[in-house]
């Protein structure tokens, strides 16, 4: 059985994996183009927050400000996928691809919405004064 700081050490490293994964598909695989390869490097910074924040055992402003630069991440993942002309897969069945394509859009860009209201949040905690 593993200890609460031995499990988040763990949990830590298996995000520096991924981490490192993502930053060297990106640069390593050829099909992968420009745009793609900056969305898979945020994705990858996002993951690197997340080790900082479990190995170090961040806590108070530390925390809320590593937090608030991930949902800044996830704000600007969402965002490219909003207003990106590449097409959106899957989809609800019965209805017609573009409705597909602009309700596809539409979610993405709420959701970029919220993650940005959250960092807002985050920042706002982190400035607080305790």
């Amino acid at each position: 059985m593993l200890t609460d700081s031995e499990n988040r050490k763990l949990m830590g490293y298996i995000a520096l994996a991924c981490a490192v994964f993502i930053a060297c598909a990106a640069f390593l695989d050829h099909k992968v183009s420009g745009n793609q390869r900056w969305v898979m490097l945020i994705a990858s910074s996002v993951f690197g927050l997340a080790v900082l924040q479990l190995v170090t055992a961040a806590t108070g402003r530390s925390s809320h400000l590593l937090a608030g630069f991930a949902c800044v991440g996830f704000s600007a993942l969402g965002l490219f996928a909003a207003f990106t002309r590449d097409k959106l897969r899957g989809g609800i069945p019965f209805i017609p691809a573009p409705w597909n394509q602009s309700f596809g859009h539409a979610l993405f860009g709420f959701g970029a919405l919220v993650s940005g209201a959250t960092a807002a949040y985050f920042f706002r905690r982190a400035m607080r004064r305790e």
